[in-house]
């Protein structure tokens, strides 16, 4: 890749992390994703319908959750280039058509009013310009289309740390030398750009021209009650936001 071709990609925002994603990829088959984060994913997709855009698919680890018959087809953006070749690989997994598209939040290559839901896991956290990927976010969605947007919850964090840091900090981050590190190590040692709770993700999508944005809490979703649906909401926040 020559020096004009990769600055042209940092100014589109789009990435190639080889280290992060093959570390992302062999933590996805830990106990991690199929007790905490798989049920999460299942939830969230579940309610997706109509023309989906998926924000951020990563290494497509959201695909095989996407119900046939309430979902016509998913478009999924990813910017980091190493990240893509995981997610090719598990477009197998699909049951409905996915395509991948290299592309940053902050610039769909979409048209104006196209999708009917977007969904974004744990996404919002690293992306550069959280405002500008709402922004677009809603520009792409069609007229009373729903984002779903989930990330850690900074406030339960925060909360945690000050008045009970050796209790869910220790829980979710055990054996760090003090609470302060387990509660670094969530939002600046992976990546993370931003840190959110449910007012100040509700403003932002409000200040962003969506109608409405309200936490929704989890449990409630069409799929199933999951399991360990108690201890996601302990530390994942989970916002529906509509044009």
């Amino acid at each position: 890749m020559s020096q004009s071709t990769s600055e042209s990609e940092k100014r589109l925002g789009l990435t190639s992390h080889n280290i992060f994603a093959r570390v992302y990829e062999r933590l996805s088959s830990g106990l991690a994703e199929s007790n905490f984060m798989a049920p999460l994913r299942r939830e969230m997709v579940g309610k997706a319908s109509g023309l989906v855009l998926e924000i951020g698919a990563g290494t497509g680890l959201n695909f095989a959750f996407y119900q046939p018959g309430q979902v016509e087809r998913v478009e999924a953006t990813e910017p980091d280039t190493a990240m893509l070749r995981y997610a090719r690989e598990r477009l197998n997994t699909a049951k409905v058509p996915i395509t991948l598209t290299q592309a940053a939040a902050e610039a769909l290559p979409f048209a104006d009013a196209t999708f009917d839901s977007v969904v974004a896991t744990l996404v919002f956290c690293s992306v550069t310009d959280p405002v500008q990927g709402l922004r677009e976010i809603r520009r792409v969605l069609k007229p009373g289309g729903v984002a779903r947007i989930g990330v850690p919850d900074g406030r339960r964090y925060a909360e945690s740390y000050v008045g009970d840091p050796r209790g869910f900090l220790e829980s979710i981050r055990p054996g760090r030398p003090t609470p302060l590190l387990a509660m670094q190590e969530v939002f600046y040692l992976e990546g993370h750009r931003a840190m959110y709770d449910a007012e100040t993700l509700t403003l932002l999508c409000a200040a962003c021209g969506f109608v409405s944005a309200k936490e929704s809490p989890f449990g409630d979703g069409r799929m199933w009650l999951n399991p360990d649906s108690e201890h996601r909401r302990l530390e994942t926040l989970y916002v529906e936001a509509v044009k």
